[in-house]
């Protein structure tokens, strides 16, 4: 069965250009100013060091100015700035430039810029941070395209050479644009799998559609279409119309068809064709390309249901492990048995290694990161990079140690439609294994929405930023994507000072809250970084770290099975308090069977055969902590009682209210999970 990908026209995702780009939101892009009033000598650009100065030679056109960057002292760090003045919060924005590196050494990724954006108090709310260049490298254009959130007081941009990095690097024609706001933005809901229909999924077909919220969209002038029909022949099957004007006030709506895709359809090939229409001309079209699978075709090996799971030989994975490098008898003897089920070397392993993995009952994401011509392949021939990612798939896309295809680690935007390409090469070549990208660009994660099937985000906020910055990234990926992706989030292990930064290695009850938060927001996988870091962490031994690492991956293994119960999710939390939900508080409400809560804490909670119960995970995310007043909706009915699981011994907990909830205390960075039972109704 050949699996298709949506085919977005124009872009990752649906857009209407309705307004031109504005003017570039920085002064002096080019540094031909000058001023005595800077240290760089570059107007409106400064720096708290001498590390930055405004130059004549080289320029990218070979007139005018540059900024460079030269330094030989790895310890000695600081980035070259100037406030934005003029930002919309909530709008979208482009940041891009030309840079050029020579001798640039280091463990980070080289030259680069960003934009950081803080709130009221000046307190850090995030940023947009493209990757860099390093080593020597001519005139390199790097671009960033994100959304400055809309609670944002005060922006910077900023040129720099990341920390613990020497050499030169210079900068040139430095731009910030407001992007053209879009008047729609679309994403298939279901099948999100790579378009495929089985004989059990989706019961609907649903595609979603949304406008911004923007002063020059009217949303009364639009009309969009969604339509069903079959390949290659291109007959309509049923068409879904939204008025633009019966939109809801968030300007999002879903295109339900009323066929069940899963008696309805025929094995074989069809699109969804989704319209924008503005006085009855189509403004854009995007096209989602679907498969009807046979139902004499054998289940995928490994795949992503509905829920977003992972199905691993038919059953339910959460994929829990590490980053690695090489990897030797003795490291697999280690994870034999351990709290780890998975994990990402970086070198692409021969199959002597994956049989070790086998044995060990490991199973490897296997990396292609790697095999692209211009980034890390010297190629020779124009598809060399597909040669390249061909050969690794096809050599062990049968070995049952393979879990899923390393695509992205941290690859640029401006490699967006290289990485579509890989993806659809892939998914041609391998029916049974999905792929898996990582970036830290969390702002743009839309637009790699056609390069991977699963994702995560890899914060790293300790020392610099808060832990909750974890909840911030995994939100906004699971947000930016409608839910549409299986997260396995990146948590860090690692003292940053490995990488010539200062730093420390996350405390237990850090790292515990930041991987509890990102399953909180939905991930369904944890990977930590990294096996090789936490063998040379200068302040944390490799016991220590080990055992932390452990105790929190035994944890989630515990609860493994009720968070990916087949009952799903259930009713969120409400809160009972004036205010509502705690700012520093993130839930996730799952419907679980006893079952599923068979290898929780001291095996105390006992539910009659058949009775599920309500569980509600609850992390503080670090920045506050306190008594909390829960609730479920009165729809569920009466609190019979309320256990936490997460301590040892379990704990009871008196419903309050006439049992309309519970009130508990949680502390900065912990972690609550209550099994709430309902009265019968």
């Amino acid at each position: 069965v050949g699996d298709t990908m949506a085919a977005h026209v124009g872009a990752a995702w649906a857009m209407v250009a309705l307004v031109a780009a504005g003017e570039n939101l920085l002064t002096n892009m080019n540094f031909t100013e000058t001023s005595t009033a800077t240290k760089t000598g570059a107007a409106g650009w400064d720096a708290n060091t001498n590390l930055y100065h405004r130059v004549t030679s080289p320029t990218l056109d070979g007139a005018g100015a540059a900024l460079m960057f030269q330094s030989s002292n790895p310890n000695v760090y600081s980035t070259c700035s100037q406030p934005i003045r003029g930002f919309i919060p909530g709008y979208n924005y482009r940041l891009s430039s030309w840079v050029r590196t020579e001798n640039i050494t280091g463990a980070d990724n080289g030259a680069t810029l960003c934009v950081e954006w803080s709130g009221n108090g000046s307190t850090y709310i995030g940023g947009a941070y493209p990757s860099g260049i390093k080593g020597t490298q001519p005139w390199t254009y790097i671009v960033s395209e994100f959304v400055i959130p809309t609670n944002a007081v005060t922006a910077h941009a900023s040129v720099y050479v990341r920390k613990g990095m020497v050499g030169t690097a210079w900068w040139d024609d430095v731009l910030l644009e407001p992007v053209p706001p879009k008047a729609m933005e679309t994403f298939i809901l279901a099948p999100a799998y790579r378009g495929r229909i089985t004989s059990s999924w989706p019961p609907q077909l649903r595609v979603q559609v949304s406008m911004p919220d923007l002063a020059q969209l009217n949303p009364a002038d639009y009309t969009f279409s969604a339509t069903l029909a079959n390949v290659p022949a291109g007959a309509a099957i049923e068409v879904v119309t939204l008025s633009g004007a019966a939109l809801p006030p968030n300007r999002t709506a879903e295109a339900v068809f009323k066929v069940d895709p899963r008696t309805g359809l025929q094995p074989g090939e069809y699109t969804v064709t989704v319209r924008c229409l503005r006085g009855g001309s189509v403004e854009l079209s995007t096209v989602y390309n679907l498969t009807r699978v046979a139902d004499t075709q054998p289940p995928a090996t490994v795949w992503v249901d509905g829920q977003r799971r992972l199905i691993v030989e038919g059953k339910p994975f959460f994929p829990i492990g590490m980053y690695a490098g090489d990897l030797h008898p003795e490291d697999f003897d280690r994870f034999r048995g351990s709290a780890f089920n998975s994990l990402m070397p970086y070198k692409q392993l021969n199959a002597t290694q994956m049989d070790w993995a086998h044995a060990a009952g490991i199973k490897i994401a296997y990396t292609v990161k790697d095999d692209f011509c211009g980034h890390s392949l010297k190629c020779n021939t124009t598809d060399f990079d597909l040669e390249k990612v061909t050969q690794a798939v096809n050599a062990f896309k049968e070995h049952p140690a393979t879990l899923m295809w390393y695509t992205n680690d941290e690859l640029g935007v401006t490699w967006a439609d290289t990485l579509a390409g890989h993806q659809q090469l892939i998914q041609s070549l391998d029916y049974n294994h999905p792929t898996w990208a990582v970036l830290y660009e969390a702002p743009e994660i839309n637009l790699y929405v056609d390069t991977c099937d699963t994702i995560g985000t890899d914060p790293y906020p300790i020392p610099d930023h808060p832990a909750s910055e974890v909840r911030e990234w995994a939100n906004d990926t699971h947000r930016l994507l409608a839910g549409t992706k299986a997260i396995f989030e990146v948590i860090q292990a690692h003292n940053p000072a490995n990488y010539g930064h200062s730093g420390r290695t996350p405390t237990l009850n850090e790292t515990r809250s930041m991987v509890w938060q990102a399953i909180a927001v939905g991930a369904n996988g944890i990977f930590f970084y990294s096996y090789f870091d936490i063998q040379r962490n200068p302040d944390v031994p490799f016991e220590t770290q080990w055992s932390h690492l452990s105790q929190v991956s035994t944890q989630v293994t515990a609860f493994a099975p009720c968070l990916l119960s087949d009952l799903g999710a259930a009713p969120a939390t409400e809160f009972r308090a004036a205010g509502g939900e705690p700012a520093w508080l993130v839930t996730r409400e799952r419907w679980c069977t006893e079952s599923e809560l068979s290898g929780v804490g001291d095996g105390s909670v006992l539910l009659p055969d058949g009775e599920k119960a309500v569980v509600v995970f609850a992390v503080s995310d670090g920045s506050g902590g306190g008594e909390v007043a829960f609730g479920l909706p009165a729809r569920l009915g009466t609190v019979e009682s309320v256990t936490v699981v997460s301590e040892t011994p379990a704990r009871s907990i008196v419903p309050t209210g006439g049992g309309a909830g519970w009130t508990d205390s949680i502390d900065p960075l912990a972690i609550a999970v209550y099994v709430v039972r309902l009265k019968a109704q």
